[in-house]
């Protein structure tokens, strides 16, 4: 773990609570993979990005395999590969089954040891709809990908009052104002307002203070979720790969010039990441080897 942040504050959480109407799919670049920021790089034969995850504490096959299956939807839209390798193994997500969902963002994950979760998952059995909404909405973040209500081209009209009073007891405040009532950084492309996003959390009417900006929450991806995937990371054959990845379309919102050019080190940053999680790891196994070797 990186000492510069703090655990918590490095996550973004799947709230308790059902969802209602708003945005459009919100994501930084910056945080998206890249085949320098992971062990397998592009598979040889496709040309795909792999991405390696991992679970943690899997009991159950028949769970395991709905999570994965459910994860690979976003395969059908993005330029990725999910492999599933043994806990044992290095990756870059990892999953552990527990009372809440949360993921980190990208590769923010990188900052992380081996043995240390990057996503939770909490399953419910028997409830498909809600399951597949929590794979995907998790997943979709740890590709890179922020809440919708949380984009700048939202501008949902809190009643912050009453989400605090309705929420109170169930979420701490810092959690609601980061995953609720936070907007995106201006360094964030986002597409123009998707109210059926599955990176949109359930907004009730007393929340907010204008008619029509409620939100249902979705348990599959949205056109403009499938399209924006393969924006972030688009496919050789297509015009968007041949713009140098630059991400622009023409109906996309862009941050600040400043914001962006704030980002500039990224290359950098996303060296220092995977050295320092290689160094982490190596020190763990020569310590693991030489308690072994001792006792």
């Amino acid at each position: 773990m990186s000492l510069s942040q703090l655990h918590v504050d490095r996550r973004i959480s799947r709230p308790f609570p059902v969802f209602s109407k708003p945005l459009a799919l919100c994501g930084d670049p910056n945080k998206c993979w890249t085949a320098t920021d992971t062990l397998d790089g592009n598979d040889s034969v496709d040309g795909r990005l792999i991405i390696r995850v991992a679970f943690l504490n899997s009991k159950f096959k028949e769970r395991d395999r709905f999570v994965e299956d459910t994860a690979r939807q976003w395969e059908l839209h993005a330029n990725i590969k999910f492999k599933f390798v043994l806990p044992s193994e290095l990756s870059e997500i990892r999953i552990l089954y527990g009372r809440e969902s949360w993921s980190y963002v990208g590769i923010d994950a990188l900052d992380y040891d081996q043995d240390e979760e990057t996503m939770g998952l909490k399953y419910i059995e028997g409830n498909s709809k809600a399951n597949q909404r929590t794979v995907l909405h998790e997943f979709g973040h740890a590709i890179g990908f922020d809440h919708e209500h949380a984009s700048p081209e939202a501008k949902i009209p809190w009643n912050k009052k009453t989400v605090l009073e309705k929420l109170k007891g169930i979420r701490t405040r810092e959690y609601i104002e980061r995953n609720y009532l936070r907007v995106a950084h201006e360094a964030t492309l986002r597409s123009p307002f998707d109210p059926e996003s599955i990176m949109m959390y359930r907004i009730r009417p007393e929340w907010v203070t204008k008619d029509g900006a409620t939100a249902k929450m979705a348990t599959k991806l949205s056109t403009p979720d499938k399209e924006w995937a393969s924006r972030f990371y688009p496919f050789p054959e297509s015009e968007r790969y041949l713009e140098c990845r630059g991400l622009n379309g023409g109906n996309e919102r862009h941050g600040s010039k400043l914001e962006t050019i704030k980002y500039g080190d990224n290359s950098v940053r996303r060296v220092n990441k995977k050295l320092n999680a290689y160094l982490k790891g190596l020190v763990r196994r020569t310590f693991d080897a030489v308690n072994q070797v001792a006792g």
